[in-house]
């Protein structure tokens, strides 16, 4: 046996032995029958097609079975004695070890193979991100390397193969299940421990980021078990060979603690969910000033809130690395009594959290606290946790500070808190409204000590017309009251406006009626005031909404319970945007801004507004229309009717090739209500659209899972895909099973059927995106001069017929971006939530950060909103894969067993008969076929 060859021979010899033996075969179909019976059984109730499950079982799975493949290596050879004879050979008890743990991890790896089924399985039922599939076979191999060291190692360590088993299965077993049960551990040890899991690694492998640290930890516990082994058949172990033992085991553990501190890592995720975002690297790289990140968290988090913890330093390393040398961050050890003195300094407390003892759930307090400094503004997050949206949180906040500190240092005093404290009010026993003016002289005095003195507080009582003029310009509560000296009817206003160079903000205070009048809004108003202030200091982009024709309110009335406006539209997009108002009979759309949004019109537009908005477009600027297909009508005792609203902009839309319909669309795929067997009713003017409906290569569509529209028109882009100009993208289309309704509309489910001949069913658009270069639809249409408006303080001109001066665009001289959504109802409280976490809210605020330029944006902020949903759901299609992936892979490998066990039967009857003819065997074998020939 030559010396170089003998690791490659013993591997073979120990593979030929585990492939045609049933052994191998035995473990393998007992893996996949639980592994099939275990993920399988929830895979498609869950609804997701991905293999988190299956990789979540995965570490547990081959603790055991490992150990199986594993047990007989060494203690069959010890117990019969070969092994001595194996080391008669010219060979080293090294190479004999790493040609048997060759073996063992090739077969271990080869029993993952069939796995790969459940893989096709979820690219067949859906379109699974390919990066943590990959990440977590990658993983899958790290484990199989890891426990296949443990397993020769416990099979080295004795000569009864059911004892190996046992200790290997110990090792791994509480190897894997110390990530488990961190929540039952004290606290001290939590950090240690999770680091010394086996699960922990795979993990975060499995989610799809390779990391230097996870490989460096399997390939040193590999080694170690390895090296373990070796000496335990050196017979003649010398001092010095103990000392090489151990420094290597010191050195692989001193390359973990470095790999902890300089570290790499490739994020194989679609959606780059663990990498900075190309927003994120741009504001840290440019930053002017210094800008500070502190970080205040507990070391004894109990878990989950530890991978919190440890995420947050990830990310705050990928910042640092990207960014210059203005960028800096420091986590404080909390143990220490100026830590906690420098979280208190910035306002910031400890949080309760749940923590499992060994009899009972406990709270305990810890730190999770971080505070962002730039220059004199401090941002404070009070309790972090959950990993979720936390780049987009940390780059947003960044954003606004930078901008809000550069508008404070160029800030001359101009900035006003206004109170309309309803004074009148005060003797009718309001709770509250007599402390409400010293409650915001505090508050002001208080932030002054933030914003260096550069609040104006100002009282000011309104009442009779000022009063609801007041509250059409601010938005305030306008309070209705009889004077209890002359019982006259009178009006005030109550309010806390605040308001710098034209541009105001609204702050919640208002009377509430609930068992007694009282003031509500008081109690967060330092919060209020504080985040209205870096609204407004902040260099938000500005939005052009266009107003004058009933259009949605950005406001909502507050004593309307059921108006619908566009209020929770704007607020979602507060942190980045400003709404303007722009009303085009008296206003042209500012030169600065980039996006208008028209929302839910429902009067006509002159030419002269159309006009305004054609070369807008024609200019470059972009534009978000959400129209109302139909308009209801009629209501309360009779039924309502619906009719087409006259808008005239189908003047301009149809010139550029897009033709909002006049109809709802209805879905038989579809929002149902009271889901339940006896219950279920559909309402098919409300399309659930699925992962396949939404367009895959838009960043405004690109990761959300599924979305609800309501009472949509549809959309014709026939033209528009003429346009050799332009680009035509369908971002949202119904299902094939939909259809239109124009006329004798019941918005009710139960009165809306599908029509009888269903191949006229077909999906249809429901929102568009159009971009390029358009011809103008007033293209060669002189505008036509108004005479009514007023010549005061103009100079007698030159008259003369032979000059000619315009500025209308007959084409579009820049790219411009266009998305009509043919309802209006997507930007109300009905689809958009508070938070901005609903589907429908992350479309329409990436909708508005595609308009204005913002892709990055649309990207980091739906990281991990992304669900991989099962796509197809044809019943029988899925039980068949269901079924074969829990038993008939299972089957297919016994059959190959089966297989290997006759062929190799036949090959050593072939064997016997040709070089030993005199076998006994044999001899019977002659004598039946003989009498069986007579």
């Amino acid at each position: 046996m030559k010396k170089q060859n003998s690791i490659f021979i013993i591997t073979r010899r120990e593979l030929c032995a585990y492939f045609t033996n049933p052994a191998a075969y035995i473990v393998t179909g007992l893996f996949l029958i639980f592994s099939g019976i275990l993920f399988f059984s929830t895979f498609f109730l869950n609804g997701r097609a991905d293999l988190r499950n299956f990789f979540g079982l995965l570490p547990i799975l081959l603790s055991l079975f490992i150990p199986a493949l594993t047990m007989r290596l060494f203690s069959e050879e010890l117990r019969s004695g070969s092994f001595e004879t194996l080391m008669t050979l010219p060979v080293t008890e090294a190479q004999v070890t790493i040609g048997k743990y060759l073996a063992a991890f090739i077969t271990s790896a080869a029993m993952l193979l069939p796995t790969l089924f459940y893989a096709i399985t979820c690219l067949v039922f859906g379109k699974p991100d390919a990066g943590p599939l990959l990440g977590g076979y990658i993983g899958a191999l790290f484990l199989c390397a890891t426990y296949s060291a443990i397993g020769i190692f416990s099979s080295a360590a004795t000569k009864n193969q059911i004892i190996a088993f046992f200790t290997a299965l110990a090792i791994s077993f509480t190897l894997t299940l110390m990530g488990g049960v961190l929540v039952f551990l004290p606290s001290p040890l939590v950090r240690f421990l999770s680091w010394l899991s086996v699960s922990t690694h795979f993990q975060a492998i499995a989610r799809g980021i390779v990391d230097s640290r996870d490989i460096l930890y399997f390939v040193a516990l590999t080694a170690i078990f390895l090296l373990f082994t070796i000496k335990r058949f050196v017979i003649n172990w010398t001092k010095e060979n103990s000392v090489d033992l151990i420094l290597s085991i010191v050195i692989l553990i001193l390359a973990n603690m470095a790999g902890s501190k300089a570290f790499f890592r490739c994020d194989l995720t679609e959606q780059k969910m663990f990498s900075l975002s190309k927003a994120s690297k741009e504001l840290v790289q440019n930053l002017q000033e210094p800008l500070n990140v502190n970080v205040f968290f507990s070391s004894d988090l109990p878990a989950p809130y530890n991978n919190v913890d440890q995420y947050l330093r990830d990310i705050l390393l990928e910042y640092k690395n990207a960014g210059n040398k203005n960028f800096n961050y420091k986590f404080y050890d909390m143990n220490k009594e100026e830590s906690q003195e420098a979280a208190n300094s910035y306002g910031l407390s400890q949080t309760q959290v749940q923590k499992v003892e060994t009899t009972e759930v406990s709270a305990k307090a810890v730190w999770m606290s971080a505070a962002i400094v730039y220059g004199d503004n401090v941002k404070t997050f009070d309790s972090i946790n959950s990993t979720a949206g936390l780049e987009y949180t940390l780059t947003t906040a960044m954003s606004k500070m930078i901008s809000t500190n550069d508008a404070l240092a160029a800030l001359n005093g101009g900035l006003n808190l206004i109170l309309y404290p309803a004074s009148e009010l005060k003797d009718f026993g309001i709770a509250g409204l007599d402390k409400i003016e010293d409650h915001v002289k505090n508050t002001a005095s208080e932030l002054n000590k933030k914003y260096n003195g550069q609040i104006n507080f100002v009282v000011k009582n309104a009442v009779g017309q000022e009063a609801l003029a007041l509250g059409e310009k601010y938005g305030i509560q306008t309070v209705n009251y009889d004077d209890p000296n002359t019982q006259e009817k009178k009006v005030t206003a109550l309010g806390l406006v605040l308001e710098l160079d034209g541009e105001f903000r609204n702050i919640p205070l208002k009377l509430q009626n609930f068992f007694g009048w009282r003031l509500a809004g008081a109690d967060n108003l330092q919060e209020s005031v504080s985040s209205s202030i870096e609204s407004l200091l902040a260099r938000t982009v500005e939005i052009a909404y266009i107003t004058g024709h009933d259009e949605l309110a950005l406001n909502g009335n507050p004593y309307s319970q059921n108006q619908l406006t566009a209020e929770t539209f704007r607020n979602v997009l507060n942190d980045i945007y400003t709404f303007k108002e722009i009303n085009l009979s008296q206003d042209d759309i500012p030169l600065n801004i980039k996006c208008a949004i028209v929302n839910g019109p429902k009067t006509k537009f002159s030419d002269k507004e159309l006009r305004k908005l054609d070369q807008f477009i024609m200019k470059g600027g972009n534009v978000l229309f959400c129209l109302d297909s139909l308009q209801e009508s009629g209501g309360g005792s009779s039924m309502p009717s619906y009719s087409k609203p006259e808008t005239g902009l189908e003047k301009i839309l149809s010139s550029y090739g897009i033709v909002p319909e006049a109809n709802f669309v209805m879905d038989e795929n579809c929002f149902i209500q009271n889901q339940g067997r006896a219950n279920a009713m559909k309402m098919n003017w409300a399309p659930l659209l699925a992962q396949k409906q939404l367009d895959k290569k838009n960043p405004i569509t690109k990761y959300i899972p599924q979305m609800i529209f309501l009472q949509n028109g549809s959309i014709d882009i026939s033209e528009a895909q003429k346009n050799k100009e332009a680009k035509t993208t369908v971002l949202a289309r119904s299902s094939d099973e939909a259809w239109t309704v124009s006329e004798n509309i019941i918005l009710y489910p139960g009165y809306i059927l599908p029509p009888e001949d269903r191949s006229t069913m077909s999906q249809k658009n429901l929102a568009v995106l159009v971009e390029g270069k358009f011809k103008s639809a007033f293209a060669g249409i002189p505008e036509e001069k108004d005479e009514s408006e007023s010549k005061e303080g103009l100079e007698e001109g030159a008259k003369t017929d032979a000059i000619s001066a315009s500025e209308y665009l007959d084409k579009g001289i820049q790219n411009a971006k266009i998305i009509l959504i043919n309802s209006s109802q997507v930007t109300t409280q009905q689809l958009i939530d508070e938070g901005g976490r609903e589907p429908m809210s992350y479309f329409m605020r990436n909708s508005v950060d595609y308009l204005n330029g913002e892709e990055d944006y649309c990207e980091m902020r739906t990281k991990g909103v992304s669900g991989n949903l099962i796509e197809n759901k044809n019943a029988a299609l899925a039980t068949i894969f269901k079924l074969f992936n829990q038993f008939g892979l299972a089957i297919l490998v016994a059959l190959s067993g089966l297989l290997v066990w006759r062929l190799r039967s036949v090959r050593r009857s072939e064997i016997r008969a040709k070089y030993n003819p005199n076998d006994e065997r044999e001899i019977q074998k002659n004598s039946k076929a003989a009498k069986k020939d007579e």
